[in-house]
Parts: structure tokens; sequence; C-alpha cells
């Protein structure tokens, strides 16, 4: 029973929200378990807090998924079976009723017929215009958003909220509504449907944004009253109440920035131009021309020279393109790089925060074993989506690596803005700690992951087999462009270019290495959490401090 729980948990706070589906796959894990230990008699206690915390990740769930009618359905059995008050799941009665009318087959079963469109603007656009059953008609308005398409989101998110039996739809289409910039949309919505967590998260967000943190950290407790289980919470609470960087950090700092192109003139030099417009100090700057041939030497050294105004930038013309990992290497091994105490990485696609490099000095400076610090990425456009936000291992064995999900929600409520400790971070703008990578004798990135991918996750794996620590810091939201951003397709050469350096990674790596380092990224992980539980505590109601105390529950060993 205890380790069912444990991975559930686990899962739960490494998702922040997961994906609806997940909550009656955890549900489900935890009532199987409850179902196998009563018939072996005892442990009464245990399977009524199991069931308990099984009811909560469905309540949790339905606000998400509000057209579910068998994750519904399995809660109200569950509120039966351990005599659960009525109040708390009225929402959850209420939002039943207003769809008990509606024509809808089951979850999955729209799941199916939604992913036939899932990509593609246009046929979701159509499916919509065939007006499906509701809960189809949902999870296609959140397509349109996870594409980004933010005129047609808001436009087809009224036209549906108007609708009979959409009102509990609201909490989370609001917002979903807010983050395209409409407010009063977001407002309008969120008013359709009596209050949830949702509704106390989404303004807890707003007075985040206006920089009113003791509001905001009101509105989060409000929130954990009505559902505890948000440990993505107790992560945000424990920052907003951390002091700020440093004033002077960036200045005091010797820093060079590095980052490499190829054939990518345009967004080299948005890239260059966001650079410079963020606070770098006295920073030195290179730029490695990795090869280029879709552009001469001389159109990019005007191009830098008109962006940098004045300020020095170091070119480095290179014949041929080496690849990532060389290029990585190279910039590793230049004069500016070792006469500097830290190292940061860009990729030539990114749009970078003002505060990024305060922040990564911060995390570095307060870690005494943190070497790389990473970012939050978002897709390009007007609806910030979420692309990337960390790496954990999901599975490990003899030649055998599976990782967690790079964005395990794409939907952005906010739960992944706050610091933890990850396997891997997104590589795309990443800060080196020089004196630590030279104190632990780390390798230079993996030439055999030519041209790229998993050169940097392989990396910092090998951080961690040091005894080193990478660290994310969601306050740093880099968008990474990625040339179209979500919806470019992948060619059939980069999808085997992808599937062979996975598997030269797996070769690479023994088990022995791979199990000593799943073993400190969780310590890691789980000694963070119960710092900042220890930090939040006293802002927190003691029924939430003991919900969210589940998650410290060890996991054996088999």
């Amino acid at each position: 029973m205890q380790q069912t729980l444990s991975t559930v948990l686990r899962r739960h706070r490494l998702f922040g929200y997961p994906d609806p589906s997940w909550y009656i796959w955890g549900a489900g894990q935890i009532i199987q378990r409850v179902s196998e230990t009563s018939q072996r008699g005892g442990m009464e206690r245990e399977r009524y807090q199991a069931l308990h915390t099984a009811i909560h990740l469905l309540r949790q769930g339905g606000v998400f998924s509000p057209f579910d009618r068998d994750l519904f359905n399995m809660l109200f059995q569950l509120q039966g079976l351990v005599g659960l008050p009525d109040e708390k799941v009225a929402w959850h009665r209420w939002a039943f009723d207003q769809v008990r009318g509606l024509e809808m087959d089951s979850q999955g079963e729209a799941v199916v017929r939604v992913d036939e469109a899932r990509g593609d603007p246009a046929k979701v656009a159509a499916a919509l215009d065939r007006e499906p059953p509701m809960h189809e008609r949902y999870l296609l308005l959140l397509e349109l958003w996870r594409l980004g398409e933010r005129p047609e989101f808001l436009r087809r998110a009224r036209r549906f909220m108007a609708l009979e039996g959409t009102a509990p739809a609201g909490p989370a289409l609001a917002l979903a509504a807010w983050r395209a910039g409409e407010d009063d949309l977001a407002r309008e919505l969120a008013g359709a449907s009596p209050a949830t967590f949702l509704h106390h998260l989404l303004e807890g967000e707003r007075s985040r944004r206006a920089g009113d943190l003791e509001t905001a950290r009101g509105y989060w407790r409000l929130s954990l009253k009505m559902e505890p289980l948000q440990p993505t919470l107790v992560y945000k609470i424990a920052d907003s109440l951390a002091p700020p960087p440093e004033k002077g950090l960036v200045e005091r700092a010797d820093v060079h920035v590095a980052y490499y192109t190829f054939n990518k003139l345009d967004m080299t030099l948005d890239t260059l131009r966001s650079l410079l417009a963020s606070n770098i100090g006295p920073a030195t700057v290179s730029l490695l021309n990795n090869g280029s041939t879709a552009f001469s030497r001389g159109e990019l050294e005007a191009g830098v020279e008109a962006v940098a105004q004045g300020r020095e930038v170091n070119l480095v013309h290179l014949p041929t393109n080496i690849g990532a990992p060389a290029a990585r290497n190279w910039l590793r091994n230049l004069p500016e790089t070792h006469a500097a105490d830290y190292l940061a990485y860009l990729d030539d696609d990114v749009l970078l925060p003002r505060d990024w490099l305060a922040h990564y000095l911060q995390d570095l400076k307060e870690d005494s074993r943190a070497v790389c610090a990473g970012p939050l990425c978002l897709n390009p456009g007007s609806i910030p989506t979420i692309q990337y936000v960390w790496r954990f291992f999901d599975e490990i064995g003899d030649q055998k690596i599976r990782f967690s999900n790079n964005c395990p929600q794409y939907m952005d409520f906010g739960q992944y803005d706050a610091r933890r400790p990850a396997l891997s971070v997104m590589g795309c703008c990443h800060l080196f700690d020089m004196r630590r990578v030279n104190g632990l004798d780390l390798p230079g990135f993996d030439i055999r992951f030519s041209p790229s991918q998993v050169d940097d996750l392989e990396h910092d794996m090998q951080i961690w087999k040091a005894g080193g620590t990478v660290v994310y810091d969601g306050r740093v939201r880099v968008v990474h462009r990625q040339d179209a951003g979500r919806q470019a397709p992948m060619t059939r050469a980069s999808l085997g270019n992808v599937l062979s350096n996975h598997r030269k990674m797996e070769a690479k790596w023994s088990l022995e290495d791979l199990t000593r380092v799943e073993a400190r990224v969780r310590e890691a992980d789980d000694a963070h959490y119960r710092r900042c539980l220890d930090i939040a505590s006293p802002l927190l109601p003691q029924n939430v401090r003991d919900w969210l105390a589940a998650y410290d529950l060890p996991e054996p060993r088999s």
C-alpha cells in the first residue's frame, strides 16, 4: 500500500497538474491496491487514508475534465464508500447535474477522435464545425489553445460557453483565457461556475503578476484549503518568501555568454538582440558560426555589428558544421571561458527575460553542489504554452532509459514557475559554474551525439554522476522558437537521429551508474520538497500540512 501511494504521489508532484486522464490512472492504482489488501484483512487506517487520497485526485481531475462521467462516477462511489460529507464534492455534484442530459459517449472515445485532428489547426477547426458532443468540443478547444491559435480559441471559447451544460468548463477555460491575455473573458468564464481551487489559483496568479506576493500567497492558501494535494503551491509559496537576487550580483560575476548558429541569420540576430536587452552586466559574449552556408561571413558580421551597437561580440567562424556537442566544447575551450567563472550556453533561437542571469547566479550561489541551472521553456506565439520544463528518469534497466515527459502538462497554470532539482534541464539557455565543472573534472559534451539531440541531457546526467546537481528555475521563462515552433514537423532523418542517439546513450550507461544517479536525483528532489514544506508550513492550515506531508512517504525498493 505504502509503495503504491508513494509512487502515485511522487508522479503527481512531478507533473504539477497532470493530464486529466492521469487522475483516473492514479486513483485506479490506489483502489486496486486497497482491494488487494482488503482480502488479507487489517490495515483499515491505511486503506481509509489511501481511499481519501484517491478521492482528492479525482476531485482535482474533475475540475480539469468536467465532462468525464466515468471520473465522476468513480468519485461518487468512493464518497459513498468512505462516508465523505456531501459538501466535499458539492461542486462535482453541481457539475454532474449540468451535464446529465447531454448526449455523450465515453471520454476515451472522445480522446481517440480528437487525436485524429491533433496538431493540425485546420482539422481541429473542421472537427468543431461538425458540432461534436460537448466533451469532444471541450478537448478540441484545449487543442486550439495548445497550438497557440489565440484568435480562434478565444472566438470559439465564447461560443462554447454560450451552450447549455458548458458552465463546468468555466474554471479551466478562465485560466486559459487569462494566459491568452483576455482578462475580461477570464472573469466571465470563471463566473459561470461556483468557486473551485482554480478560481483562487487564477486570482493568485493575477496578484503575483502585479507584484503583490502577500495577496498571492493568500489566494494560494485558499486554493490549498479547498484542494490540499497541490504540491506545486508549496514550491511557489516557499519561493515567494525567498529573497530576490542580490543587487549587483550580475555586475560582480565573471560570466561568458556563448552560443553557436547554423544557417539561421535572422533568428541568431534576434537572439543577440534579446541577450543584449537583458541584464548581463559586463559579461563577455561569443558567437560561433558553425559552418553556415545560407549566409556569408560578411552578412553575419554586418548583422552582429548593427545589433551590438558598440558592444564587443567575439565572432568565431568555422569552415564546416561540426555539430552541437563539438560546438559547445569549442566554446568551452575559448580563452574567454577560461577567464570566466561562469559559462552560459544559449541556442540561436531564444528570447530571454531580463533577469535570467541574476536568477541563475542566485541558484548556483545558494546551492554549493549546483553545477548547472536551466529554464522553463515556452512555445512562441501569443499564448504562452509550455514546451519544456525538465526531465527525470521514468524507467531504467540494463541498456534501457526512459525519461519523464519534457512537458508533463502543456497548460500553463503557473505550476512550473518555481525552483527544484531536476535530472536535466533544457539546454537552450543554461548557466554553468565553471569552477565546479573543473573541480568535478566533468567531461565535455559527447561528440558521439552529433549533430544534435541527447547531448545536453546526457551531459546533465554526467553532472549528477560526478556528485553535482542540476537546478531547474521556473522563474526564468525563455521562449524557444525551434524554427517554426510547436508545429515544426520532424523529418524521418531527424527522427532517426534522435532514436539512434538515444540508443547510443543507453549503451553508454551501466545500470549501476543509472541506479546511483536516480537515487541521488530522488534524494535531492525529496529534500528540496521537504525544505519548501517547512518554509511554507507556518502559512498553511493544519489539515493542509497533514495532506501535503503525505508526499514524504518513502518508496521501498524491492
